[in-house]
């Protein structure tokens, strides 16, 4: 389901996958405005251009317990959903007890635990976790730590959180190695 044609707030439950010790992940997307007030004039001068809009759907993947997920979305059947299987729900505005879904962003300089391997996932994949000016653009960092984005999806209002632009700073891709390799031998 690609093309979600989301508006406004929405959030849609885009589908559920089995995933391994017999729970389901859920997918939700929405667009999201986190309250980044700079302006880009690059992106007024481009406003009719979708690629320059500030505002992007964001994706959430949370896993959970098939008894759990029927109890608070009954109208979605996993209980026969295998490892692998994708349901597609394409529901829109879901809530639960009437209260609203919504995404949040937070980020923060802590990277995620290690997991049973002994590894953090995010400075295992630091090229692709570590928030970055573009794609392979220079990573942004605070305070000479790297920035790290966890998405959530709660219920009721999203309180996003953004490290202010005048409280980081752009490095070059290179020359943040050795901060990485610090942070590793820390967490070992």
């Amino acid at each position: 389901m690609n093309d979600l044609n989301l508006k406004g707030n929405d959030i849609m439950l885009v589908n559920a996958k089995g995933v391994a010790n017999g729970k389901v992940s859920l997918e939700f997307a929405q667009l999201v405005n986190t309250g980044d007030k700079a302006v880009n004039l690059t992106n007024l001068i481009n406003e009719s251009d979708d690629r320059f809009n500030q505002v992007k759907t964001r994706r959430a993947w949370m896993t959970g317990t098939k008894e759990s997920i029927a109890k608070y979305f009954p109208q979605v059947n996993v209980t026969d959903l295998e490892v692998g299987a994708v349901l597609e729900i394409g529901q829109l505005n879901p809530t639960i007890e009437k209260n609203p879904l919504n995404i949040q962003i937070t980020e923060t300089t802590i990277p995620s635990k290690a997991g049973k391997d002994g590894k953090s996932y995010d400075l295992e994949n630091i090229d692709t976790k570590a928030k970055r000016a573009g794609k392979d653009g220079d990573f942004i960092m605070k305070d000479g730590q790297y920035i790290f984005t966890k998405i959530n999806v709660v219920v009721g209002d999203a309180n996003h959180f953004i490290f202010p632009r005048n409280e980081t700073t752009r490095v070059a891709v290179g020359s943040s190695d050795a901060a990485a390799e610090a942070i590793r031998a820390e967490l070992n």
